[in-house]
């Protein structure tokens, strides 16, 4: 109750101190002085006003044209960056709400309508947890997490904290955090409103504290209310029984998981004389959210769920590009806390645990490309049952990185060869009795594993229209106990690796992408040869992912820019597992009333999976013997009506329009036909 009370005096204080704060004045620098008192000083003084003018000019100039940015005429589609314009245009509270359809070689998975366990997986790999892990502060392999990876996901990310998305055919999706350069003040707000009492408001306010000093602030909440609902007697389900012969897959009744989160953060970043960076944050989380629990029920629509609360506290620093001859170096840190409590009126999933871990990386590397990287990871973890774990994970690599421009083409070259250690050490509190007495309550183990690592890309692009990327990875990593680590045991003790679960992951694959004026196309292949169980059921609640790991992915995401005020956005993803194809299509078509300077945007987003394994969450069988609920083809429609005011966006969403029974996780069902409004808005 103390840290709710405070997030919002923390807030309000640092929207006093930025609005207090005066941005730098770009004439400051040629401005003061004494008053002139002769002709000489007269002609200085001229001279200094028109120079100021003249900054003042270029100044309004630059910001008209940032403003820009955010109007009406999207800029071309670039399938592997995603700036704050485009985001801006997404409406979304956080990541995956916002790139669900512009992230071409991600599939969206979301557990209910905003949450911030939805997630985007990189080619649709369900044990590739890092999507949304910054850039320019701490990257992670997974699935070393900070956080509990059985509850982390994308929408963890809101709209308000990412400056832009970059998506690599071989690392996957990153983000940019604020402030990422010296900028004009800012303030950016995204509401959003609808059913189950949602309510989700994101802010963000930056501004320069000098001519090298910006510092932003952001704080985010979003509320969905935990309830049950029921259509059968009213207009909703009347109307689609008219269009449903078989109403068994229509949303008649269900529950909408609770959602109560709230974030904030500051950040400063000093751009120095060198134009090197140093950059300083803190951000604070208090989330919860509930999951289901796979326990046996009557109906699949009554599952039990568990309350999750999460407290997350991260400090981070960097600096970056500095050039200390004749090395270019680079150096991040963050320290994560993370309180997690698990609450049921059930005798399992009841608890609460912690973890610190602190992350560190750097890298050397001379003109030539060639340098060296070291990561080291460290994080101590206490259990729902007391019991008490230290892991550790480092890593060293020698690499090359060179771009060759020639007339015709440019060639990039990336290569890396290391090795990493993986250290455990367990103090396991379990009681021991000699004769009725109690002689000792603790039992301490060590472990460590050792594994080679390497990495080689190389792209060609002869144009900005053209690109080819080719890579290969070898990447090492281990499974971690959980929380409730008698629920979700690991077989960390195998004497094979010396105590420590670790494996290697062997991809590689590659990405061709081409475009026109007028059309594009991106065709993508992806080998993953790790398809490790307790790797998988460690990164999803209960253990079920949305399917089975594939080895073998495949996507075809052609695409269309603005032609006759038409643009279409879409991609199909084929695995060797089931569900064997995942699809979706997003079609924009923008109205320009004339002689008026607002849009109206009409756009329509399906998914489609086709059927998946059979799931037996929930433990319900029907009586034929066959497994139900889970596995039915998606077919997802949603529809968004948008106008646009410059840098003023007021939409309105309507979710499922099909009213379809979806599950793209087992043990959440869509909450039926949705509506949601609000408005986004960036004032420069």
């Amino acid at each position: 109750m103390y840290f709710k009370s405070m997030r919002y005096l923390t807030v309000t204080l640092i929207a006093a101190a930025l609005t207090a704060t005066a941005a730098a004045d770009p004439a400051a620098g040629i401005r003061g002085g004494a008053a002139p008192n002769n002709a000489a000083a007269a002609d200085t003084s001229a001279d200094t006003a028109a120079d100021t003018a003249a900054v003042r000019a270029a100044s309004d100039s630059l910001r008209a044209a940032r403003a820009a940015a955010y109007h009406n005429a999207p800029r071309p589609f670039d399938p592997a960056s995603h700036p704050q314009p485009d985001l801006f245009r997404g409406d979304g509270a956080s990541a995956p709400e916002m790139l669900r359809y512009r992230a071409l070689t991600s599939v969206a998975i979301p557990f209910s309508l905003s949450n911030s366990l939805n997630r985007l997986l990189h080619y649709g790999n369900p044990a590739w947890p890092q999507a949304g892990y910054p850039d320019a502060a701490i990257t992670a392999q997974p699935p070393f997490l900070p956080y509990s990876p059985r509850f982390f996901g994308a929408g963890t990310l809101s709209g308000a904290e990412a400056e832009s998305f970059a998506i690599d055919p071989q690392s996957g999706l990153s983000y940019t955090p604020y402030p990422a350069a010296m900028d004009f003040p800012e303030l950016y707000v995204f509401w959003e409103n609808g059913v189950f009492s949602q309510n989700t408001l994101n802010l963000r306010l930056s501004r320069p504290l000098s001519r090298s000093l910006t510092l932003s602030a952001y704080s985010h909440s979003r509320f969905l209310n935990g309830q049950r609902f029921n259509h059968e007697r009213n207009d909703i389900m009347n109307f689609y029984k008219t269009f449903y012969s078989d109403t068994s897959n229509v949303v008649n009744k269900g529950y909408n998981p609770h959602v109560d989160e709230y974030s904030m953060g500051a950040a400063l970043l000093n751009v120095n004389a060198d134009s090197s960076k140093l950059y300083t944050a803190f951000s604070y989380a208090e989330l919860k959210n509930e999951y289901a629990l796979n326990l046996r029920v009557k109906e699949l629509d009554r599952l039990r769920w568990a309350a999750l609360y999460r407290t997350l506290y991260r400090f981070d620093a960097s600096i970056t590009d500095k050039e200390l001859r004749p090395l270019r170096v680079n150096a991040k840190a963050a320290l994560i806390n993370e309180e997690l409590r698990s609450k049921t009126d059930t005798t399992i999933a009841n608890g609460s645990g912690e973890a610190l871990s602190f992350v560190a990386d750097a890298d050397a590397a001379l003109p030539i490309g060639v340098g060296l990287a070291a990561k080291s990871m460290v994080k101590h973890m206490k259990s729902f049952h007391d019991d008490e774990y230290t892991f550790s994970e480092h890593r060293a690599e020698a690499f090359y990185k060179r771009e060759f421009k020639h007339p015709r083409a440019t060639t990039s070259v990336s290569v890396s060869a290391g090795a990493a250690l993986f250290l455990g050490f367990d103090t396991l509190y379990t009681p021991a009795y000699n004769n009725g007495q109690l002689i000792s309550t603790n039992a301490e183990a060590a472990a460590y594993h050792t594994a080679p690592t390497g990495r080689a890309a190389v792209s060609l692009s002869p144009d900005r229209r053209a690109r080819l990327s080719l890579f290969a990875e070898l990447s090492p990593y281990a499974v971690y106990p959980d929380y409730d680590s008698t629920r979700y045991r690991v077989p960390r003790f195998d004497i094979p690796y010396n105590g420590v679960w670790a494996k290697s992951s062997v991809a590689a694959g590659a990405e061709a992408r081409a475009q026109t004026n007028l059309v594009g196309i991106l065709i993508g292949y992806r080998n993953q040869t790790s398809d490790d169980l307790h790797l998988l059921r460690s990164l999803w609640p209960e253990g079920y992912p949305p399917y089975r790991q594939p080895r073998n992915t495949v996507i075809i995401a052609p695409w269309t820019e603005r032609i006759a005020n038409f643009a279409l956005l879409s991609r199909v993803v084929i695995t060797d597992t089931k569900p064997f194809v995942k699809a979706s299509a997003h079609l924009s078509h923008i109205t320009h009333p004339a002689d008026m300077e607002h849009t109206f945007e009409t756009e329509i987003g399906f998914d489609y999976w086709s059927e998946n394994e059979p799931f037996t969450f929930g433990r319900y069988i029907t009586a034929d013997g066959y497994y139900y609920g889970w596995n039915e083809p998606i077919f997802d429609l949603n529809v968004k009506v948008t106008a646009h005011i410059k840098t003023f966006r007021l939409f309105y969403k309507i979710d499922n329009v099909l009213n379809r029974k979806l599950s793209y996780v087992p043990g959440y069902f869509s909450p039926g036909l949705t509506f949601r409004w609000g408005l986004n808005w960036f004032l420069l």
